[in-house]
């Protein structure tokens, strides 16, 4: 990723951080989990950053990583019971 990749992720995520948490709360009602969450979807969104198609939605493609991850959180949750 060169520099201006990295600046239009850091401002695209910084700009729409709190939509994407939001959205990862209405499924984890829990902080800490919805935290981890947020951490892990901004890593995944960093490292394939290069699959977003610039001028695009990025809140509607950064929500198709999340909505991932908490498929992820649920089964291994399920699986804990």
């Amino acid at each position: 990723m060169d520099e201006l990749q990295k600046s239009e992720f850091l401002r695209l995520f910084m700009k729409h951080q709190k939509q994407i948490y939001n959205f990862i709360l209405m499924f984890v009602p829990n902080y800490v989990d919805a935290d981890d969450l947020i951490q892990e979807t901004a890593q995944e969104l960093w490292c394939k950053f290069d699959t977003f198609k610039s001028g695009s939605n990025f809140v509607a493609w950064a929500c198709t990583f999340a909505r991932n991850k908490i498929m992820n959180y649920r089964t291994v949750k399920n699986k804990s019971k």
